[in-house]
C-alpha cells in the first residue's frame, strides 16, 4: 500500500514555533483536514525534506535552467558536513548567489528544523488552510508532497 504524505515546513528553514503555536497547529490539522495521523516533528539540526518517489528536477531560481543532480548531490555533500547550516551556493548556471533551499524543487521539497507530517489527508490546503497555517505558526510556509 502506497502513503501520500504532506510535509508542511516554514520556508525559513531555522525556524522552529513555540510549544503552544506546535500544539495548536497540530489540532487545528487533524480536524481540518481530516488526517489520520498529524505528527509534529523537530529535529536537532537542519534536515533535507524531500518528496520521496514525487521527485522530478531542480531548478534555478533565476534563469529557469536545469541543474545537474551531479553538481546538487555535490552541494548537499559540501552541506552536510556542516549539518546543513550553511546552504548557501552560487547557481552553476548563471553565478547567481542562491542557497540549496531557495533552488525550485520540482516537485517541491526544502529544508527544516521543524515539521508538521500529516498523512494521507482526506483534503489539501487551499490558500484560507495556508493562510491560517501561516498566521498560528508565525511564518511563511511551503509544502512538500511525499509519496513512498
Amino acid at each position: 500500500m502506497s502513503n501520500n504524505i504532506l510535509k508542511v515546513i516554514p520556508k525559513d528553514y531555522k525556524f522552529i514555533p513555540t510549544l503552544d503555536d506546535r500544539h495548536e497547529i497540530e489540532e487545528f490539522l487533524r480536524i481540518n483536514l481530516l488526517a489520520h495521523e498529524v505528527k509534529i516533528k523537530v529535529f536537532k539540526n537542519v534536515e533535507f525534506v524531500d518528496q520521496g518517489s514525487n521527485f522530478e528536477s531542480i531548478v534555478c531560481p533565476y534563469c529557469g535552467f536545469d541543474i545537474s543532480i551531479d553538481w546538487w548531490h555535490e552541494k548537499m555533500s559540501a552541506a552536510y558536513e556542516n549539518l546543513f547550516e550553511d546552504l548557501n551556493v552560487i547557481t552553476p548556471c548563471c553565478k547567481n548567489s542562491s542557497t540549496l533551499n531557495d533552488l525550485k524543487y520540482i516537485l517541491s521539497a526544502g529544508f527544516a528544523k521543524f515539521m508538521i507530517e500529516i498523512s494521507n489527508p482526506k483534503l489539501k490546503l487551499n490558500e484560507e488552510l495556508i493562510d491560517t497555517i501561516e498566521q498560528k505558526l508565525c511564518c511563511k510556509i511551503k509544502e512538500v508532497w511525499v509519496h513512498y
